[in-house]
């Protein structure tokens, strides 16, 4: 039983189980499949307080484009390791992909992939350093309220783009092969069930994320 954050890696797995195993590799064919989602997150851009407050507060309309116009100091984390670097660049692109402004995206991406960090926590270590000059970064809505819970004196903004985002969904991914015993597949289910629990469900909530249908508690 497998829980990224997102669906989106399962896509990618299941792509290169097609292509079979890597040469040399005893390991049989599996099978990935998604079979519920357990929480959900927004794609937010994460600002040191500072910054935040200098450009309106989280009130104030964000605009991914601040970011593609360079008005922003911005990074990002590994696209192709990370959600958050992925989504992020899967945003700008359907935002921003046109003829147009394909260019000035192009550019963006390489600027930004010149402060790229391996992931979010160097960026939330920069910030935790030099919170007046941190670039701004994309992330989960979840990180920034457990950020904000044990670095109280370096808090973050979640802003919230108006052109919107894509969010994280948290699924709950089997990968068996034909050798995959039936009880084995019978305890995934069974923890699954656990996990869906109400007990549990609260227990996600209580660390910042959301229900699966992306609805706020609060």
């Amino acid at each position: 039983l497998w829980i990224p954050d997102s669906s989106l890696w399962a896509e990618q797995v299941r792509q290169g189980t097609q292509n079979g195993a890597p040469a040399g590799s005893e390991l049989p064919p599996a099978q990935v499949e998604v079979s519920g989602t357990l929480a959900s997150s927004p794609l937010v851009v994460v600002a040191p307080r500072p910054v935040a407050q200098a450009i309106g507060g989280e009130a104030q309309a964000f605009s991914w484009s601040g970011v593609l116009e360079g008005k922003l100091p911005a990074t990002v984390s590994n696209p192709s390791t990370t959600s958050e670097g992925l989504t992020a660049a899967l945003t700008l692109n359907k935002l921003f992909g046109g003829e147009q402004t394909r260019q000035q995206l192009t550019g963006t991406l390489l600027r930004v992939a010149r402060t790229a960090v391996p992931d979010v926590a160097v960026a939330y270590e920069a910030i935790s350093v030099n919170p007046e000059k941190a670039p701004v970064f994309p992330a989960s809505e979840q990180s920034v309220i457990a950020h904000n819970r044990v670095q109280p004196d370096a808090p973050v903004s979640a802003l919230y783009a108006s052109e919107g985002t894509y969010g994280f969904d948290y699924p709950t991914i089997r990968v068996t092969t034909n050798e995959t015993p039936t009880s084995l597949d019978q305890a995934a289910e069974r923890f699954e069930e656990v996990l869906s629990s109400p007990d549990s469900v609260a227990a996600l909530q209580r660390a910042g994320f959301r229900a699966s249908d992306g609805t706020s508690t609060g």
